[in-house]
């Protein structure tokens, strides 16, 4: 029996996954582990590149029609039998020591979050998509999440509770509740630095960066399903984060100056124009001006989609 099983649910994800698999062939001083890799209705060659990887790993392909990545981890977790479990991204690429340090950190906890960063060798652009967990946050991501069985079985898996895409298309905070569930179910949780992978870098223009704000109308219901996130992620228990707070009391500081015909409001505008001309010089001047237009709009449509959420799970989230 394998000690540990390395679950990874992946939808048209060819252009990644090799290079995933590859990372899991070169894992250094590993303990005995088996990859359990759920085909989430692809329509590409995701299928047959796993296949061509049985001679270099123990990996076995499932497959399930189109219903997302929670309920392809728990089909995953089904097919093994190892007493550890972690769980990947297929656009995520383990460092060679990763396997040996999941397995270390899970013998003092039973979950344990594993450092993500953007891939080292892309450079990403001012709107491009990658993810980063570089320290403790109670956003738990199943990019690198690794669980004791015991802890997994206690909470009965994931739970498809939000589906933004419909029909499996999309998904929003699975990870995040899974981890909440067993955390409340007592679950000892710790974050290792050691046990890092690095995330791919999607090229993303502004206008698909500016749309990707609207998924932010799902964090009140992500508030109202974990509310320990209000006193322990949030900012002053009500701002998803330190720029929105600032972008809200330059709004309001807009507002008010106009409506009084004062100027002192336009004061509160200070701090969000510090972080927006802040970004804008980190990419020069021939970019900059672009970023900020389109952070200015990116921060608008999350406002608005913040208040439409919090009217919806009647959870405030600014």
């Amino acid at each position: 029996m394998s000690a540990l099983g390395v679950v990874i649910p992946a939808h048209n994800a060819a252009a990644t996954i090799e290079r995933t698999l590859t990372c899991l062939v070169a894992q250094r001083s590993p303990p005995p582990f088996e990859v359990i890799v759920v085909d989430d209705g692809s329509d590409d060659a995701t299928p047959v590149l796993v296949e061509a990887f049985s001679d270099r790993l123990e990996v076995r392909l499932f497959t399930q029609s189109r219903q997302g990545p929670g309920a392809a981890r728990n089909l995953g977790v089904g097919a093994t039998d190892a007493p550890l479990i972690a769980f990947l991204d297929a656009d995520t690429f383990p460092a060679e020591g990763w396997a040996a340090a999941i397995v270390a950190a899970l013998a003092g906890a039973d979950l344990v979050q594993g450092a993500v960063v953007a891939d080292r060798a892309a450079r990403p652009g001012p709107f491009d998509r990658t993810l980063r967990v570089d320290h403790p946050t109670a956003l738990y991501q199943t990019a690198n999440l690794a669980v004791r069985r015991e802890a997994f079985e206690a909470v009965g898996g994931f739970s498809a509770w939000i589906d933004p895409g419909g029909g499996g298309r999309g998904h929003f905070g699975e990870d995040v509740d899974f981890a909440w569930r067993a955390i409340r179910a007592g679950a000892r949780a710790e974050f290792a630095a050691a046990a890092a992978v690095e995330h791919a870098v999607f090229a993303r223009g502004a206008i698909a960066m500016i749309a990707e704000r609207r998924r932010c109308a799902h964090f009140p219901e992500l508030i109202a399903r974990v509310p320990e996130l209000r006193a322990r992620w949030l900012v002053g228990r009500f701002f998803l984060t330190a720029r929105s707070r600032a972008f809200d009391a330059a709004l309001f500081g807009v507002v008010a100056a106009i409506s009084r015909r004062r100027v002192g409001p336009l004061l509160l505008t200070i701090p969000y124009l510090r972080i927006s001309a802040g970004e804008a010089r980190r990419w020069g001047p021939r970019r900059g001006p672009r970023v900020a237009v389109a952070g200015l709009f990116a921060d608008s449509v999350a406002l608005g989609s913040l208040l439409r959420g919090s009217i919806a799970a009647r959870r405030a989230v600014l």
